[in-house]
């Protein structure tokens, strides 16, 4: 909404384009600046990982401490047993076993479980003090500085090509259908001579895009990435 009208991102695309570009061009001629500053700012700055949705934990420590499982210390136990199983039940398979562990280990001493790495680190790190080395393929500072390479005038045209494809793709109205909701008559998304569709339909549309996407790969200027 601008000024209580409804307005969309193609309302005002050749800004959007106009302020991409001089962005991009920015950083173009401050490339070297920009590697070394990823290299010196970014390699020792801790970057948190979330594992699963952290409403997960809330919800398991909201039944943990409630009323009824804190009426006895048996029920506390017996209902920490079940929570301690449920999280560790698949612990050995796929690899993450140490996941689960340090999951159930936070969560039953009343901590949300936080994981995390560092710039320069192909480690994962647990808040219990645990250690997974070679966890990470990249870095987030080897691909920071991989994504700065790869920058050119070429680039650019090929990411602004992408971008204008996506915002020319198809947007219709999602019509009320059991339980969801449709966008109020003021604030209708964007139609373009198309009819109203379920949300059922609607994600079947999504799906058959992204097969399309899948079909249509191509690679990047470079040719060392496909998208």
């Amino acid at each position: 909404m601008l000024f209580r009208t409804p307005v969309t991102v193609l309302d005002y695309s050749d800004e959007y384009f106009a302020g991409l570009e001089a962005a991009y061009r920015r950083c173009l001629e401050k490339k070297e600046e920009l590697e070394k500053d990823v290299r010196e700012l970014f390699s020792d700055v801790q970057v948190r990982l979330v594992m699963r949705n952290t409403q997960n934990y809330g919800d398991l420590m909201m039944q943990l401490y409630k009323a009824g499982t804190l009426a006895s210390e048996k029920a506390y136990t017996a209902f920490s047993e079940r929570l301690k199983k449920a999280l560790t039940y698949d612990s050995e398979e796929g690899g993450y076993g140490w996941v689960n562990r340090s999951e159930a280990a936070s969560v039953l001493r009343g901590d949300i479980p936080y994981f995390y790495t560092y710039g320069n680190s192909n480690n994962i790190y647990g808040d219990d003090g645990s250690k997974y080395d070679g966890m990470i393929r990249e870095t987030g500072v080897e691909c920071s500085l991989l994504r700065i390479s790869r920058m050119s005038e070429q680039e650019l045209l090929f990411e602004k090509k992408l971008i204008k494809e996506a915002f020319e793709a198809e947007s219709v109205e999602i019509r009320k259908d059991g339980n969801d909701i449709s966008p109020a008559k003021d604030e209708k998304i964007l139609t373009r001579s198309a009819e109203a569709i379920s949300s059922y339909d609607a994600v079947l549309e999504a799906g058959r895009i992204m097969q399309e996407i899948r079909r249509r790969m191509i690679k990047a200027p470079d040719g060392s990435w496909k998208l």
